[in-house]
């Protein structure tokens, strides 16, 4: 995270605050199906994970053995320390990419979480090398959780685009005029969704057997990818 929506926080802030793109309601749903797969202490990897403040509320509820937030922003990085620091977990903060960090991390993880983050990966190539490396670090019985925007079956990176657009000037009322277009710019630069059907053939491809769609709200989605353990 280093354009300029992420380095002018504040916009940033007010998307989660105001749950615009379901941070609130799709994190409760990897609530349940953490707490319906493990029980015991969970190992938590976080790729993209800004300043933790979207995954914060479901840490204070889950039993956390241990935390590990990834992010390319110091400055946001600094925020997140902040945030971790009033809860009562072990964690630890990655400066990097998510590729490079992700190949530099010897433990395993129970549940791995990607929060609007495979979308800032142009390259489908590079998206399916990230799923390769998550399903190395999974442990037995783990899940690979993907919250981002989706593209429809079919559709254009313009075609979502536009619509995106159009859905944020008309929902996004608690943003300010500047922060709309940093944040319109950052999209129209930045934003390279896939559909569905794409993470299940990536997934396939890097070693899951399953990926499966748990949650939507017209743009953004929940997707859930693990192996069998049989």
């Amino acid at each position: 995270m280093t354009d300029a929506l992420f380095e002018e926080w504040r916009a940033y802030e007010k998307l989660v605050e105001n749950d615009y793109m379901s941070h609130a309601r799709f994190f409760r749903r990897v609530e349940d199906e953490v707490k319906a797969h493990c029980g015991k202490p969970i190992s938590i990897l976080d790729l993209g994970c800004g300043d933790a403040s979207p995954i914060r509320d479901m840490l204070k509820r889950l039993d956390v053995e241990r935390y590990c937030g990834v992010d390319k922003s110091v400055t946001v990085l600094a925020k997140a320390e902040h945030n971790l620091a009033l809860l009562d977990i072990p964690y630890g903060l990655y400066a990097g990419d998510a590729l490079d960090v992700l190949q530099s991390l010897p433990a395993q993880y129970d549940l791995i979480v990607a929060s609007y983050t495979f979308h800032h990966m142009g390259a489908r190539e590079t998206k399916e090398r990230v799923l390769r490396e998550c399903r190395r670090v999974l442990s037995p019985d783990g899940l690979v959780v993907v919250i981002d925007v989706f593209l429809r079956e079919g559709e254009s990176r313009e075609a979502y685009l536009h619509r995106w657009e159009g859905n944020a000037r008309s929902a996004f009322t608690e943003l300010n005029e500047e922060e709309m277009t940093t944040l319109i710019d950052h999209i129209w630069s930045c934003d390279f969704p896939e559909s569905f059907s794409t993470y299940e053939e990536l997934g396939s491809r890097a070693g899951y057997d399953r990926v499966v769609s748990l949650a939507e709200d017209g743009l953004n989605r929940l997707v859930v990818l693990e192996t069998s353990t049989s």
